[in-house]
């Protein structure tokens, strides 16, 4: 019996686990950054003093009220790649346009879910020159103290 498991049952459980990681790595892949623009923590906070910035979260929902910039807008639609957290992100679109500020893009490490919401918003028609990602996203963020949590705004 113990000879039968190890025959098939390993070698299931190994492929099992392996299209589990694929599909894992595939979700949590880096966004697409061609033709993307970073903005540095410093010059971010610049921005943020002089009000010369439209914020766009899109953290998940329990990152969102862990950590965020005060004003910013949320979408909670990490890691922007399925139909319906496209959708949250297109929501914003108005206030984008409305605003006529740059746009800076923040997620919690700025690998994944801001440079995705950049590919969608640009495919939305947002014009690529007004939208930037903050190198590190809220982890590298390095004046932690400039974060309000919760739902206050």
């Amino acid at each position: 019996m113990k000879n039968k498991f190890l025959l098939i049952g390993a070698p299931v459980f190994i492929i099992a686990a392996f299209v589990g990681f694929l599909a894992w790595n595939s979700y949590h892949a880096p966004g697409d950054v061609t033709g993307a623009q970073f903005i540095s923590p410093e010059t971010f906070r610049q921005w943020l003093a002089e009000d010369k910035a439209l914020v766009v979260d899109v953290q998940t929902y329990d990152g969102y009220l862990r950590m965020h910039f005060p004003g910013s807008i949320t979408t909670h639609a990490y890691p922007v790649v399925t139909a319906a957290q496209k959708r949250q992100v297109e929501a914003i679109i108005p206030a984008i346009i409305k605003s006529k500020k740059p746009v800076v893009l923040v997620c919690f490490g700025g690998i994944t879910g801001a440079p995705n919401a950049r590919t969608h918003l640009v495919s939305k028609g947002v014009p690529n020159k007004r939208l930037f990602i903050l190198q590190g996203g809220s982890m590298g963020w390095p004046w932690k103290g400039m974060f309000v949590s919760g739902n206050r705004r």
